[in-house]
């Protein structure tokens, strides 16, 4: 078998694969959608100081949120984990909402807003 050959039947396999990894991304979105009580909710931990004017789009990250019992799921979109990435109990406290600023909308999906909440840790999300 000439080299080219193999070299086009590895990237078939290549692209293969590729397609397969993106199949499973969009199965596993509709699998979690599936019970209901699904929304789209991106999530930052480290939250900017209150003295930073600028609203900055760095560390938000794409992902679904599912009511579940008392518990509030949340799975990264890009991800192949089967299982919620972190799970927020219903000590959740809202401490403000805002529109996207800056960059931030542009980091969000269309239309979201900013909710800013205090877990019972009292750590700020």
């Amino acid at each position: 078998m000439p080299v080219w050959e193999s070299f086009v039947d590895s990237l078939g396999i290549i692209a293969l694969l590729v397609a397969a990894a993106l199949a499973s991304l969009f199965v596993r979105r509709r699998w979690l959608s599936r019970g209901g009580g699904t929304f789209e909710c991106s999530v930052r931990f480290n939250v900017p100081s209150r003295q930073s004017k600028v609203a900055s789009a760095r560390g938000w990250t794409l992902g679904l949120a599912r009511y579940v019992d008392d518990s509030l799921e949340w799975f990264r979109v890009f991800s192949f984990r089967p299982g919620p990435k972190h799970v927020f109990g219903r000590d959740i406290r809202v401490v403000g909402r805002r529109d996207p600023e800056g960059a931030e909308a542009f980091a969000l999906y269309a239309g979201a807003h900013v909710v800013e909440v205090v877990l019972g840790s009292g750590s700020r999300v």
